[in-house]
């Protein structure tokens, strides 16, 4: 299943909290499974002219992405997780959401 992680820090992090955080970034960046068992990184942008990081990844369940969300907090991090799912994959579900929806209307 997939996320969008945003991560935002609270408020202005300190010069050694942020060597610490690209720390991590770069070890991410070779090794996302030491942060998230199973987990892909699928895509994963800094923000320009915002503080902020959105990342999407794969993860058999989110439960997963712990260890990382741990990890972001522990750094002076927030993270917002929200599940997604592909558009293809998404119209069909809404379109058999819908169905059943209007199903008791038609009676």
């Amino acid at each position: 299943m997939e996320f969008i992680l945003i991560h935002k820090p609270i408020g202005v992090l300190p010069p050694e909290v942020m060597k610490y955080t690209m720390e991590m970034a770069k070890k991410l960046s070779v090794n996302a499974q030491e942060f998230v068992p199973g987990g892909k990184v699928v895509s994963s942008y800094y923000a320009l002219g915002a503080q902020a990081v959105y990342c999407t990844w794969d993860v058999p369940k989110v439960e997963a992405l712990a260890p990382l969300l741990r990890n972001m907090s522990v750094a002076g991090w927030n993270t917002e997780v929200i599940p997604v799912e592909k558009a293809e994959a998404a119209m069909v579900s809404i379109e058999k959401a819908m169905q059943e929806m209007m199903a008791p209307m038609k009676r």
